[in-house]
């Protein structure tokens, strides 16, 4: 619901929302019987008549809020403090060249050197020598490390970045032609970026992709669907297997999130993460 690739993905998520409501009673107990599970019934049709939930949702003026805040310094006349700091960064963004459709989506810069882990750029540092090593028959020879990537609106960060907090945004989903599993994408954890020969790349921990597949006990109609939505949607994988290879940023697809499941996870992309900007 939050983005689709076809509208007829919709109108098959129906009869599994339908069986959610149906059954949550039987498995979470009458308390679960809320206005908000009531509201899924709706939801096909709003998605259906007014476009994905990415594009429709308060994200965006919940985030400006955040912006308004930071506007306030003081308890004194704090309209006018809103007021004058909003002109003042539109007076900013006025002077700036205008913003082109690359600039948007597709431009990428590597950035950042101010807030580096150095425990994480200690406890990797020889990996990465060896594969640098490997990759450009080269030693490290003192590249500058950058802790995030901005693609458009888009920002990517990195294990270096100190103040990444309990936010997975450096998990990736990424192009290869390397994948065991002959798949043509494959996940990653973003240790740091960095530049060679005037071209950036990011030096990651690549997950080894398995055959794995999630099932229902079902065999009804419903099982069906759910199947065909987790093989599309979701990658199960093993988070204790991995490599470390370096990759050019152009190579990065998406930012991804992390599902624990029983001793495997599942990996699914966020391909629409424009909302809060």
């Amino acid at each position: 619901m939050h983005y689709y690739n076809k509208v007829d993905d919709v109108k098959k998520i129906r009869p599994l929302l339908d069986a959610y409501r149906a059954e949550m009673l039987s498995v979470y107990g009458p308390r679960s019987e809320l206005y908000s599970v009531h509201a899924h019934k709706y939801l096909p049709n709003q998605v259906e008549e007014n476009g994905a939930l990415f594009s429709t949702g308060c994200f965006g003026d919940e985030s400006f809020l955040g912006v308004l805040k930071k506007f306030r310094k003081g308890n004194i006349r704090i309209p006018y403090q809103i007021f004058k700091s909003y002109l003042l960064r539109d007076l900013s963004y006025n002077e700036q060249q205008p913003l082109s459709l690359d600039d948007v989506f597709t431009k990428s810069k590597i950035y950042d050197t101010s807030y580096i882990n150095k425990n994480i750029q200690a406890t990797y540092m020889n990996d990465f020598k060896t594969t640098f090593n490997t990759l450009f028959q080269q030693t490290v020879d003192k590249n500058i490390l950058y802790c995030r990537l901005n693609r458009g609106l888009v920002k990517f960060n990195s294990l270096l970045y100190s103040r990444i907090g309990s936010h997975l945004s450096n998990i990736i989903s990424f192009e290869t032609i390397h994948c065991k599993q002959q798949k043509r994408k494959c996940y990653g954890a973003v240790i740091w970026y960095f530049q060679y020969q005037f071209i950036d790349y990011a030096f990651i921990k690549a997950f080894l992709c398995t055959d794995d597949v999630i099932r229902s006990k079902r065999d009804d109609l419903l099982a069906g669907i759910a199947h065909e939505y987790i093989d599309h949607y979701y990658a199960v994988i093993d988070l204790s297997r991995f490599n470390f290879i370096v990759i050019p940023v152009k190579s990065i697809l998406h930012q991804c999130m992390i599902i624990p499941f029983g001793d495997k996870y599942l990996l699914t992309e966020i391909f629409c993460t424009y909302e809060h900007d």
